[in-house]
Formats: C-alpha cells, sequence, structure tokens
C-alpha cells in the first residue's frame, strides 16, 4: 500500500513468511495480474476469510467516498496486517496492550482501514480524471493466469494458493488494477500542466515542508517525484484525509481475537494438490 512516511509503501504486504501466500499475494500485486480458470470460478463465493468472520464476502463494512468496501477485500487486508504480528513476532493475543491505548487487534484493524482507503481513494481518482489502463497493461493483466498456472504446474494447485491467500478472482482483479492506476494518476499529475507539475515552485514547496532544504536540483527533483514518498503520496494522502468514511454494523461484527484463529484453523484444513510440477524459482 502507499506509504505514510516512515510506516507503509505502496507495494505488496511484506508480512508473508509462507512461501505460498508471499508468492500469489506479494507477486500478483507488484504485476497487477489477474487469475481466471474453472477452479477458481467455482470457489469465488467461498473465501475462507468470510467464513472465518461469519461475514458473506460481499456485506458492505464500509463505504469511503463512494466506493463500497466489502468483507472480503476488508478482511484481505486484515489478514495480512494479522499475518505480520503473527509470523513475525508470534503473537497470538489480539487482546495485548501494544500502547497506553490501543491493543493489538485494534492496531491491525487500523491498519486495514488505511489500506483499504488507499485502495478507494486511486479508484476514485482515477473514475474522476478519466485515467485507465493502458494496452499494454490489460495486455499484463490478461495473460497473468496462463503464467501462474503454468508456474505453479497446474490449475489446482494454483487454486489452492489463490484460497490459502483469502482471493478470488474478482477480488483479485478489483484490486490488482489498483497499482497500475496508482502509476497512471502520477503520470497524470507529475505530467505538464498536472497539478503536481515540477515547477520551481511546486518543488520549493515540498522541500520548505518536508525539511529537503539542503538538496541538490537533481536529488529534490528525484524525492519530489518519487511516488512511494514524494509530492503524488503527499497529494493521494491529502485526497484521502478529504474522503467520508461510514463504517456499517457489520465492521463492529469483525472481532480480531477470533476471526485470526478461525482463519488459521481454516488454513491448516485446505488440502493442499499432491502434484506440483511448477517452476521452484521465484518468477523475475
Amino acid at each position: 500500500p502507499l506509504q505514510r512516511r516512515g510506516e507503509r509503501k505502496f507495494s505488496c504486504m511484506g508480512g508473508l513468511k509462507s512461501r505460498a501466500v508471499a508468492l500469489i499475494v506479494c507477486i500478483a500485486l507488484i504485476l497487477v495480474g489477474w487469475f481466471g480458470g474453472t477452479a477458481i470460478q467455482n470457489m469465488s463465493g467461498n473465501l475462507i476469510t468470510a467464513q472465518a468472520s461469519g461475514l458473506k464476502a460481499n456485506t458492505v463494512v464500509m463505504q469511503i467516498g463512494d466506493q463500497e468496501i466489502t468483507a472480503g477485500e476488508y478482511l484481505y487486508w486484515l489478514t495480512s496486517a494479522c499475518d505480520v504480528f503473527y509470523q513475525y513476532y508470534g503473537i497470538t493475543d489480539w487482546d495485548m496492550a501494544l500502547t497506553d491505548d490501543m491493543t493489538v487487534g485494534e492496531y491491525v484493524m487500523e491498519q486495514a482501514d488505511y489500506y483499504v482507503s488507499q485502495y478507494a481513494a486511486i479508484r476514485q481518482m482515477s473514475a474522476e480524471m478519466g485515467i485507465g489502463l493502458s494496452e499494454e497493461q490489460q495486455a499484463e493483466m490478461d495473460n497473468m493466469h496462463a503464467y501462474y498456472v503454468d508456474y505453479y504446474g497446474g490449475e489446482e494447485m494454483y487454486a489452492y494458493m489463490l484460497a490459502y491467500a483469502g482471493l478470488n478472482e474478482d477480488l483479485l482483479y478489483d484490486s490488482n488494477m489498483v497499482p497500475f492506476l496508482y502509476v497512471n494518476v502520477c503520470d497524470q499529475l507529475l505530467g505538464e500542466g498536472g497539478a503536481l507539475e515540477p515547477t520551481d515552485e511546486n518543488l520549493q514547496t515540498f522541500a520548505q515542508t518536508h525539511g529537503y532544504t539542503g538538496l541538490s536540483d537533481e536529488e529534490l527533483l528525484m524525492y519530489y517525484e518519487d511516488t512511494s514518498y514524494g509530492a503524488p503520496y503527499d497529494y493521494v494522502n491529502t485526497y484521502i484525509d478529504g474522503m467520508e468514511v461510514v463504517k456499517t454494523e457489520h465492521y463492529d461484527d469483525i472481532n480480531v481475537a477470533t476471526f485470526y484463529p478461525a482463519l488459521l484453523t481454516a488454513r491448516e484444513d485446505l488440502v493442499m494438490p499432491t502434484e506440483n510440477t511448477g517452476s521452484t524459482e521465484e518468477p523475475a
């Protein structure tokens, strides 16, 4: 996701230690691919994250701007935040105090709130700006299914890894458009006549705001145009701050202390296909 300065970055989440989950989730988000196939389509209404929460995947849990956030999307990001604490730090007590006024469970939900806000903002911004995917980007998305089926050695293993990650083709397609859209939004903002065109005035304002007054012109421009912490990042976060967020009663039904243990059990119950002749090397 987009990164709050010093905290988060618009990329795949880094906490998934499981190779299976990391490949499906991180590589999928980087390459922005969508995944079809009969085996996956048959699982589309049966997300293990939704089962673990007791909610239906299409239940609306939040309204962010003009975007409805379903349980399927929200729980995907909540799972990634939980995986970091569980797999890196071995935390299983989600009611444990993380700060004086926040438990670990509350913190991971706050992270998930921010992640879905990022994606909602980019979808809304791109619609307002009339931005879609380029032909090359769309072609890359359309080719991903065949690529990964080949990589994993067949449809069954591929479908298993999607299930383990709590994804289906519709959810993955919708969410994985966003990194491409973000790149295109940034290109338009930074281009000639764009709101963030690197004029002297914009560069100096950015330098003063962030204490970059000692940088050379080349360094300042590099910092300014960086999409993970530069002016586009600031612009999107300001946009997010201006979006109205409404949490439904179903949001309040999500309890991390019961959800994540149930998810771990559901993952253990998945049957991994025995045949997998795909590559053992991560794709470039």
